[in-house]
């Protein structure tokens, strides 16, 4: 009996192939990062130790202007594509149709136990996950002309069917959907969304307070509701990002882009990542590396008001104000001059993901909002932007067309799942249907 077991060491991931009860293979793929005139480079070992060519070529020439985060997840799913290849002994060029299926269930971690063979992983990954690494597997087939196999079989589907209710005024939108990719949109629900009563609770509870951290909080939750800004691109943002709108000074603009010194959870999405400082001079991170967003007077105000009160030296403690200095401290793009982040901690540092979430679950406690705790849904940041969504499609009534483009939604399915009715509004639809059915039947 054949049998694959995945194990896990400080290399990485290692599956054992072993054929009755004797160890026949390991296959141990490794990716390693190469710096060459200070430019991050990707590359792939096989088993053998062995640089992979293609894999090095397509990484960091076909997908050159990505960012590096794009081009690591990229790398990581051609690792578990190469691992499969080894494991079953054959080459991709050869794939089948089962094979690709049987891959499927491998990036999942799907364990299988049968009578020939037994296959056993510890590794479970998301179905966003698995459709990610497809993508990236289907554009590495097409780069070395294989496009005739299976993996690019798809179909083309209806985005959105609705025809009453409060998505009537939208029209339907065709979308390929490839056969590989697997449909997670029966089970998903996507985090419910702020209304407009909790959010103005929550501004009340904040003015209530009236102090430095309520008003930063604030204008978070202004830029995230008002303007549908995610928690990254908020925390993201320096003093030189902010500037007055070219046609009328007491409106703003802000300027959403990454940094060599942003961590993590500083990232704007859609975004270009710098590799180096020198990137930020070039072309491509001005076209692509950079978003724009209109900010109302009233919210500019706002934000002008915390900038001036987090910077006044005269209200500061010398702890405070040593700790901005030292730990907020961001690139400079557009001067000479130092440049710093936005929003502070309590202590002067640059606000944290951990830090800001802490306190907003705090609010979020205190005004009985709902809380799912340990599930996905506890990103509660993003309830904000759902809500900005929900704003636009209720309120607004624009098409799906135009929310896209207010939430910068690279395709206009990712703004189809902000849609989220609570149950009331689904009766209200509901009620509009049967109406409208009984008009027709009259």
């Amino acid at each position: 009996m054949k049998k694959i077991k995945e194990i896990k060491n400080t290399l990485g991931n290692i599956y054992l192939i072993i054929d009755n009860d004797k160890k026949t293979a390991q296959v141990n793929l490794q990716i390693i990062q190469k710096e060459y005139k200070s430019i991050k480079y990707l590359m792939m070992l096989n088993s053998d130790g062995r640089d992979n060519e293609k894999v090095f070529y397509f990484i960091n020439y076909e997908c050159y202007q990505e960012a590096y985060n794009s081009k690591l997840q990229s790398i990581q799913a051609l690792k578990l594509l190469y691992s499969f290849s080894e494991i079953i002994r054959k080459k991709i060029e050869f794939f089948t149709k089962i094979d690709f299926n049987n891959f499927s269930r491998f990036i999942l971690g799907q364990s299988i136990h049968g009578v020939q063979e037994d296959w056993v992983f510890i590794t479970r990954r998301s179905i966003s996950t698995h459709n990610a690494y497809m993508a990236t597997i289907r554009k590495y087939y097409k780069h070395l002309n294989l496009s005739d196999k299976s993996i690019f079989d798809n179909r083309v589907v209806g985005v959105n069917s609705s025809s009453y209710g409060l998505l009537a005024h939208t029209r339907k939108n065709n979308e390929i959907k490839f056969e590989s990719n697997i449909s997670k949109m029966r089970n998903r629900k996507v985090p419910k969304y702020i209304t407009k009563e909790e959010y103005k609770d929550i501004n009340r509870m904040y003015e209530s307070k009236n102090n430095l951290l309520s008003l930063r909080n604030r204008v978070i939750i202004d830029l995230m509701y008002l303007k549908g800004l995610r928690l990254g691109e908020v925390l993201g943002l320096t003093l030189e990002d902010v500037k007055e709108h070219p046609d009328n000074r007491n409106a703003g603009l802000l300027t959403i882009r990454n940094r060599i010194s942003d961590k993590a959870y500083q990232h704007a999405k859609n975004s270009l990542h710098p590799l180096n400082k020198n990137d930020y001079k070039t072309e491509i991170y001005k076209e692509r590396g950079i978003q724009k967003i209109v900010i109302p007077e009233g919210l500019k105000r706002t934000i002008d008001k915390y900038i001036f009160k987090s910077r006044d030296l005269s209200m500061l403690t010398d702890k405070f104000i040593s700790n901005m200095m030292m730990y907020s401290e961001a690139d400079a793009i557009e001067t000479n001059q130092n440049n710093y982040y936005l929003f502070l901690s309590k202590n002067g540092t640059a606000l944290t993901s951990s830090g800001w979430n802490y306190n907003l679950k705090i609010i979020f406690n205190e005004l009985n909002i709902h809380v799912d705790e340990g599930k996905k849904s506890i990103n509660l940041s993003h309830r904000f932007r759902h809500g900005y969504a929900m704003y636009l499609i209720k309120e607004l009534n624009l098409s799906l067309e135009e929310v896209s483009r207010y939430m910068r939604h690279r395709s206009i399915s990712s703004t189809y799942v902000y849609y989220n009715p609570t149950e009331e509004e689904i009766l209200e639809s509901s009620e509009i249907i049967e109406s409208k059915i009984e008009e027709f039947l009259e």
